[in-house]
């Protein structure tokens, strides 16, 4: 009888480090806002998923003494952020094509827990997760749980953390100056002890882009789980982001850009209502605040009082859904930016201004969600 009991004691134990002799019955990775899933390979111990968003990623359980990732990226330049259990984080920027990227080495015996986010907007392209090596002496085990609750932010540069790292007006974006976990979404949502779900691309509007087109503009992209593409993979399958608790809308500053012509105002107002009609359908019970700030300003070359007007419109449209019953809409102000925190790269907030965001906005927030 020893050689049985000594069998389902490996077995046992086997299961306890979370290295199962099968695919368990759960994934090995929790998602972190919306994700694509590829079909999965035989053998493999989970389906490939695709990053598109801001702050998209997974959450996965390990042991063993040592931690590779296999990415693959077809433009390369994206910015990714990769944290294993409370140690310091670690930024990688992918290469062209599939390549395998050392996160940790020499880690103490037991479960780690690995946290790994996109930094950079879909602008940059997409990021396949393809595998994770944990060495010889290591596997996955089921994934730690996410925190229970969620904050959405759509969004264009602000939300995307546009050049936040740059070191001033002066310079211009690239991967390496953005970094969305210190946006103030991300910041808001750590404020709350929730989770945040970016759906924000740099240029876009509501009813009219930066450079003056009316197509690819957020409301059209916001419901892809690749915004880049009008559709998904044959046999693949979309994970949806989380239910929110509140969900913030920060569009507008390309829609009143000065080189392009004045704004429709009823197009404006039609083409926000409908966004918010999309996202009172995806998120029945959240609370929606319609924010304006911090780039717009009445002080333009061109005379146009810009952040008036803007202001005007977006408490029009709230004032709208709340007509119509939707007692849930609400109108939130940022202060215009002033220089006295600095800039990022194109005059976009520096990382002082989005602490300053986050903590206007999570103050708000803590104290309207503890009434609903």
């Amino acid at each position: 009888m020893q050689p049985a009991r000594s069998f389902f004691f490996a077995l046992a134990m086997l299961a306890a480090c979370g290295c199962p002799r099968r695919p368990p019955p759960r994934p090995h990775l929790a998602t972190l806002g919306r994700v694509l899933q590829r079909p999965r390979p035989l053998g493999a111990a989970f389906a490939p998923l695709t990053l598109a968003w801001s702050n998209s990623g997974v959450l996965a359980q390990f042991s063993g003494s040592r931690l590779a990732l296999r990415l693959q990226d077809v433009n390369g330049g994206n910015g990714m952020l990769a944290q294993i259990d409370d140690r310091p984080a670690q930024r990688l920027l992918t290469r062209r094509g599939e390549g395998i990227y050392a996160v940790a080495t020499g880690l103490p015996s037991g479960l780690h827990r690995l946290r790994l986010v996109k930094l950079t907007e879909p602008e940059i392209g997409e990021v396949s997760i393809l595998g994770l090596d944990c060495g010889a002496d290591g596997c996955l085990a089921l994934p730690p749980p996410r925190l229970k609750k969620t904050l959405e932010f759509i969004g264009d540069s602000i939300t995307a953390g546009y050049g936040n790292e740059g070191h001033g007006p002066d310079c211009t974006f690239s991967p390496s100056s953005q970094n969305v976990s210190l946006a103030y979404g991300p910041l808001t949502a750590r404020a709350l002890g929730a989770e945040a779900s970016i759906f924000a691309w740099s240029g876009r509007g509501v009813w009219r882009n930066n450079d003056g087109r009316f197509t690819g503009t957020l409301p059209e992209l916001y419901h892809r789980t690749l915004p880049g593409r009008a559709d998904a993979c044959s046999g693949c399958s979309e994970i949806e982001a989380a239910e929110a608790e509140a969900v913030v809308i920060n569009l507008g500053t390309n829609d009143f850009a000065a080189k392009n012509k004045a704004v429709d105002d009823d197009a404006f107002v039609a083409a926000y209502r409908g966004l918010l009609v999309e996202v009172r359908r995806r998120q029945p019970r959240a609370l929606i605040l319609c924010v304006l700030g911090p780039m717009l300003t009445d002080l333009s070359s061109a005379g146009e009082m810009q952040l008036t007007h803007a202001r005007k419109l977006i408490a029009a449209t709230v004032a709208g859904a709340q007509a119509d019953g939707d007692a849930r809409v609400e109108f939130f102000e940022f202060p215009a930016q002033n220089g006295s925190l600095g800039f990022g790269c194109d005059y976009h907030p520096s990382l002082r201004t989005h602490a300053e965001m986050a903590r206007r906005l999570s103050d708000y927030l803590r104290a309207r969600l503890a009434r609903l």
